[in-house]
């Protein structure tokens, strides 16, 4: 992951995310590139984030598309929790 945080509280960052996770009721492993910004709003620190997929094996190995995430970023663990929705470029 790399981040660069501001005085005001926000960042921006890069990551690579891995997920065990299953499409249309098929499975596989799914490596997405993520780059967003996280900000500080009067609630909280909000993430705002898009998540594009890299690599996928197994039954999702054709998989392509992105998934766009807002949410907010929990203080004590750093795990945001949000809306998530995404979009499938590549079926089966």
């Amino acid at each position: 992951m790399q981040l660069a945080l501001y005085p005001t509280g926000d960042a921006v960052f890069q990551a690579i995310d891995t997920c065990t996770c299953t499409v249309a009721g098929k499975s596989g492993t799914v490596v997405f590139y993520e780059q967003g910004t996280v900000t500080l709003q009067p609630t909280g620190y909000q993430l705002s984030s898009t998540a594009t997929i890299i690599k996928a094996n197994s039954q999702l190995t054709n998989l392509q598309g992105q998934i766009a995430l807002v949410g907010l970023v929990d203080p004590t663990t750093g795990l945001t929790s949000g809306t998530y929705s995404g979009q499938i470029q590549s079926a089966y």
